[in-house]
C-alpha cells in the first residue's frame, strides 16, 4: 500500500496524545518522528495558533499549538512539551506541541465511531467550532474516549489568514 492510498479516517493504527485532560489520536502513518520535551524558539507577534520554530538536525519546523486548534482555548506558555513532527505528505515542515504522548494503539471497527452533526436541530456534536474539519471520529478504548483528528487540517487551520498574524 502506498502513502496516497492511506486514509486519515476510520479504523487503523493511531498514536494517542494528551492536551490538558483530553486524549486525541492521529493515524500513526502520518508521523515522521516524536521528540520529548523539545525547547523551541517563539516568534513574537504571531497568532496564538503558532508556538514558534524548532531546529531538528538543521531542519526548521513550524510548531503549531493544538490547544487553540483542538480545544479552542488559549493556554499560558508551558515548559518544553513533547513534539509530534509530521511527514511531508501531511504538510511541509510542521509539528504540533502536546502535553504528553500516549500509545500506539490499533482501533478496530467496533471501537470507531463516526463524527456526526445533528443538522435538523442545528446542534453539532463537536465540542467547539475549532474542531469542525479536524475531527474524523471518536474511539472508545478500555479506559478512555479518544477524539480522532485529521492532521492534514493542522497547517490549514493553523495558518489560515483569519487566525494568524502577518510575519
Amino acid at each position: 500500500m502506498t502513502i496516497s492510498e492511506l486514509t486519515t479516517e476510520g479504523p487503523g493504527i493511531y498514536c494517542t496524545f494528551w492536551i490538558d485532560q483530553h486524549c486525541f489520536g492521529i493515524p500513526s502513518w502520518t508521523i515522521r518522528e516524536i521528540h520529548r520535551a523539545v525547547p523551541l524558539t517563539p516568534v513574537p507577534g504571531t497568532a496564538e495558533r503558532i508556538c514558534g520554530y524548532v531546529n531538528l538536525r538543521g531542519q526548521l519546523y513550524l510548531v503549531l499549538n493544538p490547544d487553540t486548534l483542538l480545544l479552542d482555548q488559549v493556554t499560558p506558555l508551558k515548559a518544553a512539551r513533547d513534539l509530534i513532527v509530521f511527514r511531508q505528505e501531511i504538510g511541509e515542515s510542521f509539528a504540533i506541541e502536546v502535553d504528553a504522548i500516549g500509545d500506539i494503539t490499533p482501533i478496530g471497527d467496533d471501537q470507531y465511531h463516526v463524527q456526526i452533526s445533528d443538522h435538523s436541530s442545528g446542534a453539532h456534536l463537536a465540542p467547539t467550532p475549532a474542531l469542525q474539519g479536524l475531527v474524523t471520529g471518536h474511539a472508545t478504548l478500555t479506559h478512555q474516549l479518544v477524539t480522532l483528528v485529521d492532521p492534514h487540517q493542522f497547517p490549514i487551520l493553523g495558518l489560515a489568514p483569519e487566525h494568524s498574524a502577518s510575519f
